[in-house]
């Protein structure tokens, strides 16, 4: 390889690196939109606190969903005299192949675009 085939390659590489980036931000937000949403949806209630205290948050190519409520784990998991009734296992199922199928797309964008 020459010097300037490898300069092409270093800026390509760059530049896919680029995109990659960009599109896993677009993908955290747009999946962790939608994620938080199911999340809300299927909380149990009673209250209203449990829905309330679920929040989304972001940090580039990465997406949380978080809680505020110090029983979360409790409805999720259960305990000894509580059975589970879980919303956080449920939404990850459903937007797990959802999440695949968006990296998909920017890893084929990407390698188009090189």
């Amino acid at each position: 390889m020459s010097g300037a085939e490898f300069a092409r390659f270093a800026r390509d590489l760059s530049r896919a690196a680029a995109a990659v980036a960009r599109g896993g931000e677009g993908i955290a937000a747009t999946v962790g939109r939608g994620a938080l949403s199911t999340a809300q949806s299927i909380a149990p209630v009673e209250t209203g606190e449990l829905r309330r205290g679920l929040r989304l948050v972001r940090k580039g190519e990465v997406a949380i969903i978080e809680t505020t409520t110090r029983y979360a784990a409790y409805q999720e998991f259960g305990t000894s005299v509580m059975a589970p009734d879980p919303f956080i296992g449920p939404t990850f199922d459903q937007w797990s192949t959802r999440l695949v199928g968006e990296v998909e797309k920017v890893r084929d964008k990407v390698v188009r675009d090189l």
